[in-house]
């Protein structure tokens, strides 16, 4: 009859961390357009399926984020200072919230934008 046999079969795991990112910052002239790249490049020992805005606070103005985690700032308003929350969501579903004061300023500013 029958064949059989039995074996080890060695499986390793390793425990998923959840995507690292971080940006610096950011200052804009009211009504205003920029772009805000991420202070640490974005890691994760998977794939970062995506990038979204997760709050915007009282900041009225337009907020996107790419696919490579930079954001984009235009129509800035109110002025003041608003905290900015970007997600990333990696392919295992953890997630990650980083946040950016962004002060928007009725002056001008001649500099590149940032603190």
């Amino acid at each position: 009859g029958q064949l059989t046999s039995t074996a080890d079969l060695p499986v390793a795991l390793s425990v998923n961390t959840a995507p690292n990112f971080a940006y610096f910052n950011a200052r804009i002239n009211l009504a205003g357009s920029l772009a805000v790249n991420p202070s640490v490049t974005p890691t994760d020992n998977g794939i970062i399926n995506e990038f979204a805005v997760f709050s915007q606070g009282n900041y009225t103005g337009i907020v996107s984020v790419n696919s490579a985690g930079v954001v984009a700032i235009s129509a800035a308003a109110p002025a003041g200072t608003h905290i900015i929350t970007i997600r990333a969501t990696d392919n295992c579903g953890a997630t990650t919230d980083r946040s950016f004061n962004l002060n928007v300023t009725e002056g001008l500013i001649f500099d590149n934008g940032f603190e």
